[in-house]
């Protein structure tokens, strides 16, 4: 019987936001152990003999259509702002710190480019792949069926686990390799399902919401307020904190979609962010005492600020804080580089094993991943990074769907990316890319 790719590919996504089942904690490996991981790799040995022994190859896109360009552009922003950030060290830093810096990257060279291909795999695995394999109409069937059942087996089991935790009998903990280890860490009174910690369960929920809304268009079946109701409530009660930054931006971005036809003047307002951080730059901040005074705190902040002495509050959330302090801190010395470009992929975890002393421990990426884009690809990247999934997905459905469809599509897009930017997640990869995919069937009317 031959091994069907396009369902092996079905299930490798759809266990990937689904974080209880990493088996093998990433300290073992240098990255966690998910069954997603594994079918991911079956699949691509499978797909690769399946191309080079049989004789018409399959079709593949082009990577230089829209869709993913921008993803291009941001690569070489990245790449960019990491050489810029070398040089801009020199012109503007201590040459202590420039040393700390440079011996940093050369101690976690390897990871910094294990970064670039992550960002790569991220793209064509679960943006690119969809197209590619998605071909009728049966195969993006049998994506949303095992993704429901799987999605809703969460749901159930996870309500249970919240209600049962009350009690102290729930029997859900983060991760499945606690389990195996007979240590479970449980997550307390909130709602986490099958999602792993309870903010990694609120990205799948999203997920699950957006990815409802693309099932019910594509199978042109009626939907459940209920269902959605349901969704929503059980993201409240994960009670996760990147979540609720996650909606804040979400309705920032909406805010901003809702009143693109004046774009025109309301760009003007985005200039405001530079000209506060640039303002002192541009005034010569010496000639400023309270912008001085300003300055100097922000930088007392940022030496201050250790695991051991912040505010509970705070506690364990530093790592997505110090790359901001980072920005800051460069500002202060007149450097705007990477407030503008970043410092490449790889360079929030340097800044945080500077600033928070954890040269010895290995990575320390941050879970924000807005901290993350900002502080290695700076606010031109950040805007390059929400464009590349909004243009292309509106200059395509426009053309396709209904202005109600594309309008309620637009919506979901930007409410997933807008949590995958809050805590960092492939989620909104896996939305693009099945989204794409209907999208292209029905362009080529194959859903008949």
């Amino acid at each position: 019987m031959k091994l069907n790719v396009s369902k092996l590919y079905s299930w490798s996504v759809v266990f990937e936001p689904m974080l209880f089942f990493v088996f093998i904690h990433q300290t073992i490996l240098g990255f966690s152990g998910n069954i997603s991981r594994f079918l991911q790799a079956i699949f691509l040995v499978v797909f690769v003999i399946n191309e080079l022994t049989k004789r018409n190859k399959t079709k593949l896109p082009s990577l230089m259509n829209e869709r993913y360009r921008g993803f291009i552009l941001y690569f070489i922003i990245s790449i960019f702002g990491f050489v810029l950030s070398i040089i801009s060290y020199y012109l503007f830093l201590e040459a202590r710190i420039v040393e700390e810096y440079v011996d940093m990257i050369n101690r976690f060279k390897i990871r910094m480019a294990f970064e670039y291909i992550v960002f790569i795999y991220y793209v064509l695995y679960f943006m690119y792949l969809p197209s590619v394999l998605f071909k009728t109409k049966n195969d993006l069937n049998y994506f949303f069926k095992i993704f429901f059942i799987a999605f809703n087996v969460s749901l159930i089991f996870g309500v249970i686990d919240y209600c049962l935790s009350y009690y102290d009998s729930g029997f859900i903990s983060r991760h499945l390799h606690e389990h195996l280890a007979g240590e479970p860490i449980m997550v307390g009174n909130r709602f986490h399902g099958f999602g792993g910690e309870p903010r990694d369960g609120f990205v799948f929920l999203a997920l699950g919401l957006a990815l409802y809304y693309v099932q019910s268009l594509f199978q042109g079946r009626h939907q459940n307020t209920y269902y959605y109701l349901i969704i929503i409530l059980c993201m409240l009660l994960t009670l996760s904190t990147s979540g609720y930054i996650g909606l804040i931006m979400f309705f920032g971005l909406f805010l901003l979609h809702s009143v693109k036809n004046n774009l025109k003047n309301l760009k003007y307002l985005l200039l405001i962010p530079f000209i506060t951080f640039l303002y002192p730059i541009i005034l010569q901040v010496p000639g400023s005492p309270r912008l001085v005074s300003h300055f100097n705190s922000l930088l007392t902040i940022v030496k201050m600020y250790r695991e051991d002495i912040v505010p509970f509050s705070l506690a364990g959330q530093m790592s997505n804080i110090y790359p901001i302090f980072w920005i800051i801190d460069n500002i202060y010395k007149y450097n705007p580089f990477p407030l503008l470009f970043g410092g490449g992929f790889g360079s929030a975890s340097h800044i945080n094993n500077i600033l928070g002393g954890w040269n010895n421990i290995g990575s320390n990426n941050p879970h924000a991943n807005i901290s993350r884009v900002i502080s290695e690809t700076g606010l031109i990247g950040l805007y390059v990074y929400i464009i590349s999934f909004y243009k292309p997905m509106c200059n395509l459905a426009k053309k396709i769907l209904s202005n109600h469809e594309y309008s309620r599509l637009i919506l979901f897009l930007l409410l997933i990316l807008s949590i995958s930017l809050s805590h960092r997640s492939s989620g909104v990869f896996i939305f693009a890319g099945i989204t794409y995919s209907y999208l292209n069937l029905l362009r080529n009317k194959k859903l008949i």
